[in-house]
This record gives C-alpha cells, structure tokens and sequence, in this order.
C-alpha cells in the first residue's frame, strides 16, 4: 500500500462513529454484513467491486439508489471490511476518482 493512502486505527473507527460529518463505506458483500455491521450515523454498503460504478453514477441517481446525497470530493470517507484488503482495493480506486480524504480502517471490522 502506498505511503499516500491513510489507514485509520480501530480507536479513531469509535470516535467516528457519531460523527455526522464522516460517511462509513462497508464495502463487504452484503451477505456478509449479517456477521454484524458498525452504527454509525452515515453508513453505506456498496461491496468493493461496486465502488467504482457506483461513485460515477450521476448525483441524482446515487441518491435515489443509495438514499444519501453522493458524497463531495473533499467529504471525509471511512473505508472497511473484514480484515483491511478489499478496503485498501476500495481507497485506492476512490482516489483515483477524485476523492482526497478517503481513510481505510486498518485491519477491518474483526478489529473492533
């Protein structure tokens, strides 16, 4: 992973979780958030290999799919899965569109 891409540790993951400011990207597969999934006050599933058709979909249409306005280029974005990868995979194509505060959750969602 490239010095570039911030990971966020699990104690930073508790403090943020109300934070009304900062959208939480689950990007497991949907099945598996039955294992459990974080409560946060902005929270969206979109599995990792989504990511990218879903963040180009135009405004109006990430709205009524996702039921949230799509998040500016500068909004603060939290990253996650299971156990780091396929956040980092997640972070580094938001990134690549344009989006500058996209954090991983280091380790995932076991580390909570």
């Amino acid at each position: 992973m490239s010095e570039k891409f911030h990971q966020i540790p699990s104690a930073e993951i508790k403090r943020q979780l109300q934070n009304s400011e900062v959208l939480f990207i689950d990007v497991r597969a949907a099945y598996e958030l039955e294992s459990g999934k974080i409560q946060a006050d902005r929270f969206l599933n979109i599995p990792h290999s989504d990511i990218v058709h879903q963040f180009m979909q135009k405004d109006e249409d990430f709205k009524t799919i996702h039921g949230i306005e799509k998040p500016k280029k500068n909004q603060k974005i939290i990253v996650y899965c299971k156990s780091g990868r396929r956040g980092e995979m997640a972070q580094a194509f938001l990134v690549e569109l344009g989006y500058s505060d996209v954090s991983n959750w280091a380790g995932g969602y076991h580390k909570l």
